[in-house]
C-alpha cells in the first residue's frame, strides 16, 4: 500500500461539478463503498484558489491513477506518491 495525494484545480465554471464529484467520493468513503484497497484519509479544499488536496491509501500510484481516469473528474489534477516525514 502507498499513500497518494491528488491535487485538483478547477475553473470557476466547473466549480459546482468539482464539488459534486468530491462530495460523492466522500460519501462513498463514509459508506465504505470505495473500491477494495482504496481508502480516503482526508480531503482539503481552498475554494478561494479553486484547489483541493485529497489524501488516499491505495494499492499503488498506478492503480490510483487508473481509478481517477475512470472517474474522470472535471478538474486538472496531478497525483503524487508521498511518504510521511513527521
Amino acid at each position: 500500500m502507498v499513500t497518494v495525494v491528488i491535487k485538483h484545480e478547477w475553473e470557476q465554471r466547473n466549480e459546482a461539478k468539482a464539488f459534486e464529484t468530491v462530495s460523492g467520493i466522500i460519501k462513498m468513503a463514509k459508506e465504505s463503498k470505495l473500491p477494495q484497497g482504496f481508502r480516503l484519509l482526508s480531503a482539503y479544499a481552498d475554494s478561494g484558489s479553486r484547489t483541493a488536496f485529497c489524501i488516499y491509501e491505495a494499492p499503488s500510484k498506478q492503480a490510483f491513477q487508473e481509478l481517477v481516469s475512470k472517474i474522470n473528474p472535471p478538474t486538472a489534477y496531478k497525483v503524487y506518491e508521498v511518504s510521511k516525514l513527521y
